[in-house]
């Protein structure tokens, strides 16, 4: 098991905070919660080459799991690489939501 620091999102008052933020306005998701499942939630993927901001993002909130490094193994990007950082906090998901940032941002933010 993983831990995190649900409360990193609470308050945006630095700048790294900002711009995670922003960051998982951009390429981040929040995946629905499935009733009595599991918690929400969060990931962040980018290009393998951009491991390093994921790697940052992992350390700002305290992230005590695995950060992934996924092969697309079918259709037209196989063999392609990216690095994906996948969590679950509802708390997080929450306060992300004061900022627009919930499941289907795309058609929102």
């Amino acid at each position: 098991m993983y831990q995190v620091n649900e409360n990193y999102f609470e308050t945006i008052d630095t700048r790294e905070k900002a711009y995670f933020l922003g960051l998982l306005a951009a390429d981040g998701c929040i995946h629905k919660t499935i009733p009595g499942k599991r918690n929400t939630r969060i990931s962040l993927s980018l290009k393998v080459e951009d491991m390093y901001i994921i790697d940052s993002l992992a350390k700002a909130i305290d992230f005590t799991g695995n950060v992934r490094v996924i092969t697309i193994r079918k259709g037209q990007y196989t063999g392609h690489q990216y690095g994906c950082l996948l969590f679950t906090s509802n708390k997080m998901a929450t306060d992300l939501s004061k900022y627009g940032i919930i499941g289907s941002k795309s058609s929102t933010l």
